[in-house]
């Protein structure tokens, strides 16, 4: 519920709000990526998977 009002106040104020989730598969990033400060480390593929389908993403709207 809470992400949901989020995102529709984020919508409302002319934002995109983009996630790859399960349809691009592994590794999912349907909230975003996360990790904490001392295994940063190891999340480092989701990191980048999410930019790279970010800047797809942003590279086909706005090309």
């Amino acid at each position: 519920m809470v992400l949901s009002d989020i995102i529709s106040f984020m919508m409302s104020k002319g934002m995109l709000c983009y996630s790859g989730g399960t349809a691009l598969g592994q590794p999912f990033t349907h909230l975003g990526a996360n990790g904490f400060s001392d295994r940063i480390e190891d999340r480092r593929d989701v990191f980048e998977a999410l930019g790279q389908r970010v800047a797809a993403k942003a590279k086909e709207l706005f090309e």
